[in-house]
């Protein structure tokens, strides 16, 4: 007689008539701040074979040929094999370095949005009560602050006067002076406004003053330059659906010897576990305390790490500085055009505008979110409105990655012109 545990159960619930039939995406050209397409290459690696993340990392065959005689020739051997997911770990945290042109031990990589690395930096960097100065051009300046009022910091939000402008080295002194911030936060290039703040001697300010500098890097890298060591950042953080072109769901974090050390140091423990960097760096194989073993943290990401490393790869193939250029040409080209529109720019300076991520003021003889559409409906081409305070007031046009080629801003150019042309036809005096 069966046991009642080996009885299939009923279902009450029938499998939902949703998933009836196989997951169809369309493809569009995202010109946006994010995510961006991605290339055959790295979307290949993504289908890659998944392997267990808890491999022996070390296959220790010793004293192979115990049974025979050295004097025959042979030779005791020891043969070590890498597991194929810690090469990709040392591949991918040898890329993170060279792409944020850096030295750091601590240089990896986390499961998780831009918004994960953000927070991880966060909480791994201050205490409850200490003083956190947070520069904030806008929206993510504001989500810092956020988060770094939930956790109990003291955040001191130094708010800029105008959205479109960028601070003043002066300006950045003065509040470190006056308000004495363990951490300062700095977001390198502002998607939600198309900012780009100058970074030159904010290290320094910071370390003559007892501050640690904090950079938000989730845009700005490999579209416009950044040089962690020169600037003499202690932590920057990245995600990989931005100018890398790699798949959205996985960030990149490097904290020098400074922060590593001043996180060693902490008072308390650091109030996440799955943030901590001192486990993220154990899993990583990349902490000297603990000499260099890979231990079992989470189950991460494994396909998404995949995608990551291949689109280091390409990086690395194409060499940084040509991919920043790259990106830098082709944000000459887009504002050449929009100009030639009569359109104006959120940020005025050119100098302070985020390469990649072009905020255009949305003239009042058209319709903005007309436009969105004719360019999605005609050119299948997706562009992003404004967030917050500029909803309904601009365009944030965006070219990241794969996207920053002459070919791809050319269509733009066309499509927006077209687009533009189409709704003054229609509504010349809206």
């Amino acid at each position: 007689m069966m046991s009642s545990a080996s009885v299939s159960p009923v279902e009450q619930i029938a499998p939902p008539v949703e998933l009836s039939k196989p997951l169809t995406i369309d493809e569009r050209q995202l010109m946006t701040p994010g995510p961006t397409n991605v290339s055959q290459r790295v979307l290949r690696a993504c289908g890659l074979p998944v392997v267990n993340h808890m491999d022996p990392q070390f296959f220790k065959v010793l004293n192979t040929f115990t049974n025979l005689n050295e004097n025959d020739g042979y030779n005791k051997t020891t043969v070590i094999m890498i597991s194929p997911y810690v090469q990709v770990l040392r591949d991918v945290s040898a890329g993170i370095r060279y792409v944020f042109q850096t030295r750091n031990q601590y240089s990896l990589a986390i499961t998780g949005s831009g918004t994960c690395a953000m927070e991880a930096a966060i909480c791994n960097l201050l205490e409850r009560g200490d003083t956190f100065l947070v520069l904030s051009h806008g929206l993510w300046g504001e989500r810092v602050a956020i988060i770094g009022r939930k956790r109990g910091y003291n955040v001191v939000e130094l708010k800029i006067g105008k959205l479109g402008d960028v601070f003043s080295l002066k300006q950045i002194e003065e509040a470190i002076v006056e308000h004495k911030p363990k951490v300062l936060y700095v977001c390198h290039g502002d998607s939600s406004v198309g900012t780009l703040q100058p970074m030159d001697n904010i290290g320094r300010v910071c370390h003559q003053n007892g501050c640690l500098l904090l950079v938000d890097a989730v845009v700005s890298l490999c579209s416009a330059p950044l040089d962690t060591d020169r600037l003499d950042i202690d932590v920057v953080y990245c995600a990989a659906q931005k100018a890398l072109s790699g798949p959205p769901g996985v960030s990149m974090i490097s904290l020098n010897d400074r922060a590593v050390q001043h996180v060693k140091n902490r008072r308390t423990d650091v109030d996440s576990y799955y943030m901590d960097i001192n486990w993220l760096a154990k899993a990583w194989g990349l902490d000297d305390d603990n000499n260099h073993q890979f231990v079992y943290h989470y189950t991460p990401a494994v396909s998404l790490m995949y995608g990551l490393r291949e689109a280091l790869a390409m990086v690395a193939e194409e060499g940084i500085s040509r991919t920043v250029d790259r990106h830098m040409k082709s944000s000459l080209i887009v504002q050449k055009h929009i100009s030639s529109l009569g359109l104006k720019f959120l940020v005025e300076k050119p100098e302070h505008r985020l390469p990649p991520i072009l905020s255009v003021l949305i003239p009042n003889d058209v319709n903005g979110n007309e436009v969105i559409k004719h360019l999605l409906d005609f050119y299948n081409i997706t562009i992003a409105g404004g967030l917050g305070p500029t909803a309904g007031k601009i365009w944030r046009i965006g070219f990241l990655g794969v996207n920053a080629n002459d070919q791809s801003v050319g269509v733009l150019c066309r499509a927006l012109s077209d687009a533009i042309a189409d709704q003054r036809k229609k509504s010349p005096k809206l």
